[in-house]
């Protein structure tokens, strides 16, 4: 099943085309997003820090402990503990 380009997130105050949830993981590991980003999906009244929704919470523990702990990123991450 393809994942469907659903997630919009705003840099510089301005909105990146669609994406999958696995490729916002990639931005938020890679540094290019972060907990204040602003996101948003259909169904979403409104952009919301990515902080405030628990579907991406996941993703943003392993960036955050991945940055922090670069000796994770080197290892393989977390044991795949967040990969869904």
């Amino acid at each position: 099943m393809t994942e469907v380009k659903e997630w919009h997130a705003a840099v510089g105050g301005q909105s990146v085309d669609p994406m999958t949830k696995l490729k916002l993981r990639s931005g938020f590991r890679s540094g290019k997003y972060n907990q204040e980003t602003l996101v948003f999906r259909p169904g979403m009244p409104d952009r919301v820090v990515a902080s405030q929704i628990p579907e991406l919470s996941d993703f943003l523990i392993q960036a955050v402990m991945e940055q922090e702990f670069p000796l994770l990123s080197r290892l393989g991450g977390i044991g795949g503990m967040f990969d869904r």
